[in-house]
């Protein structure tokens, strides 16, 4: 079988863990994207072109949306991100047919379904034998633009309570809120902080799947881009409902709440433990 070339292996993931306050500082960027610097998010960009074989210096000639957004209220049309409907760039990398559609319906006429940038990464990786052991628990985690209020005590005595089977368990960083020091409260129960860089590291999508595939199971208290991350890894996904609320300075701030509601009501999916991802 014909092994694809990997950029960060699962060992030197776990290398990475000794210093995370290194992985949590941003790096100086090279080859930046010259047509969309968005595509280098989380290493996408970086991921495609080594699958594709492209060299490391050139641009490419699209979009490539930013994860698994519900483009919209989900019982609704598909809504484009406003920010990616850039006339100079007619050509977009849909990641499913919603995406696909959403786009359409803006106007784009050069969409290319392929489906998650991280399918890609994905391909390198999944032939690496690794031992599985415990869970990797990602809290709701924010942004800039959209501020998550947790129950964290809660949710440590929900980890805490879990069957054997679940533990070690492993708390995912996510740099914003590690920055506002939502972990400390992880760190004084005694779980480890483990982290797969920021949001411009090129090596972020591959550490992001090493440590998941490197678990039995992902937790989580709400759906995001890892949900579907897990599944495509093969690993079930576990969402514990713990009450939250969401602040936002956001112009469109009631558009904004309902299009998070509506991609967290994807949450219901996962509410039942399991050993394997199920087809729905």
């Amino acid at each position: 079988m014909l092994m694809l070339e990997q950029l960060v292996t699962a060992g030197e993931t776990w290398k990475d863990q000794l210093d995370i306050e290194k992985l949590l500082k941003a790096p100086r960027r090279t080859n930046r994207d010259r047509i969309y610097t968005v595509n280098d998010k989380y290493g996408f960009g970086r991921s495609l072109k080594l699958y594709a074989g492209i060299p490391e210096q050139d641009s490419i000639h699209g979009i490539i949306p930013h994860g698994a957004g519900s483009y919209g209220d989900l019982v609704g049309e598909p809504e484009a991100p406003k920010q990616e409907l850039i006339d100079k760039i007619p050509c977009i990398f849909t990641s499913s047919e919603r995406c696909f559609n959403a786009f359409w319906s803006a106007g784009k006429r050069h969409p290319f379904p392929i489906g998650l940038a991280s399918t890609y990464t994905h391909e390198c990786i999944k032939q690496e034998k690794r031992t599985c052991q415990g869970s990797l628990f990602f809290r709701s985690h924010s942004t800039p633009a959209i501020i998550d209020s947790l129950d964290d005590e809660q949710a440590i005595n929900w980890l805490k309570s879990l069957p054997k089977k679940f533990h070690p368990v492993n708390i995912s960083v996510f740099p914003f809120d590690y920055h506002r020091g939502i972990y400390k409260r992880y760190q004084e129960a005694g779980f480890r902080l483990v982290c797969a860089g920021t949001e411009y590291d090129e090596n972020f999508i591959w550490r992001h799947l090493h440590l998941i595939k490197s678990h039995r199971y992902v937790l989580s208290t709400g759906m995001g881009t890892h949900i579907f991350h897990s599944v495509m890894c093969g690993k079930p996904a576990i969402i514990k409902r713990i009450e939250a609320n969401a602040r936002t300075n956001h112009p469109d701030f009631v558009r904004e709440l309902r299009k998070s509601k509506a991609f967290l009501d994807l949450a219901n999916i996962f509410l039942e433990e399991r050993d394997e991802p199920n087809q729905r």
